[in-house]
């Protein structure tokens, strides 16, 4: 069970862990980073990144005595790692911050993962997904401004400088936080991750901008029969087609693509051919344009079974030496 962070302080403070015990020998005798780390769980009975929290100069403690008294007493303790070793440090810190910083509200995201998940849940009662998507695009690049005025207002504040260099590093340059030349502050090393992760849901945001867009427009520019047989390929026609009534399907599809009652009752009367064969040429060409557009909605989607299908009724079509439509 994670502990609540100021009982872990408390007993730190309190220094019951080491009163009496000659442990730096021990301490000094460990080679690998997680052992060290080990030793703080195990020995001090506390978790490494609480006495780095306590030592921080962006702690309330910073600058006091008290500061001063544990700094010295523990620094036998502190964990100084070579440079072969950085990686794993940077790691194991991270891993300790999720750990036990995982259960405090408004903590910094580390990943993009939850944020997008929570896009998702939230997206579906959207009926405007565009608005959502550009609204969640506003609302980051917002937060990126405040961050930037604050670094101008707070120079010395490096944790607003390392957020920055994760933001700009990844959305500009497609460049990951550098874990392996360097070893970090810890909480500078929380803001330049909570950085990158911004970046990486703005890059989704955008993407996800362009995907909504385009598939907006394909959606209006396709005809009623199109929209009709991407349905049909996704099953949804044959349930509906079971009522064996034609008019109360119609009414049914247009209250789904909004096409004409009258135009859908007309396709729908046609349905068995839809995908197949016709003694009419121009029929024959209009079935197969029909097929093409369908399978690029499929491509579009990356429903690669479905275009599958979809490619195997147009090889099924006989071959015409009239142009498409």
């Amino acid at each position: 069970m994670v502990q609540e962070l100021p009982e872990i302080e408390n007993r730190l403070l309190l220094r019951e862990a080491i009163k009496g015990q000659n442990l730096s020998k021990e301490f000094k005798s460990l080679k690998t980073i997680e052992t060290q780390f080990e030793f703080w769980d195990k020995k001090i009975k506390s978790p490494y990144i609480t006495f780095l929290s306590l030592i921080s100069p962006y702690h309330d403690f910073s600058g006091t005595p008290i500061q001063t008294r544990l700094t010295n007493e523990f620094q036998k303790f502190k964990i100084n790692p070579k440079k072969d070793q950085y990686t794993g440090y940077n790691n194991k810190l991270v891993e300790q911050y999720r750990l036990h910083y995982g259960n405090i509200f408004h903590r910094p995201i580390l990943s993009v993962k939850p944020l997008i998940e929570e896009y998702y849940e939230n997206l579906q009662f959207s009926s405007n997904k565009e608005n959502f998507i550009k609204d969640k695009i506003d609302s980051l690049d917002n937060e990126i401004s405040q961050r930037r005025k604050l670094s101008k207002d707070w120079p010395n504040d490096k944790r607003i400088s390392h957020f920055l260099q994760g933001y700009e590093g990844n959305f500009y340059n497609d460049k990951e936080p550098d874990l392996d030349s360097c070893i970090y502050e810890f909480n500078e090393l929380i803001s330049l991750l909570e950085g990158n992760s911004m970046a990486e849901f703005k890059k989704f945001l955008v993407s996800e901008s362009k995907n909504k867009s385009y598939l907006s427009k394909k959606v209006n520019e396709l005809t009623a029969r199109q929209q009709l047989m991407i349905l049909r390929y996704l099953g949804a026609t044959d349930k509906i087609m079971e009522l064996r009534n034609t008019t109360k399907a119609a009414n049914f599809f247009n209250l789904i693509i909004c096409k004409s009652p009258q135009n859908i009752r007309v396709d729908l009367m046609e349905i068995e051919t839809w995908t197949t064969a016709s003694a009419s040429t121009k029929q024959r060409e209009v079935t197969k344009h029909n097929l093409e557009v369908v399978r690029k909605v499929f491509e579009q989607l990356g429903i690669m079974s479905l275009v599958a299908e979809v490619e195997a009724d147009i090889k099924k079509l006989p071959s015409t030496t009239r142009k498409k439509l």
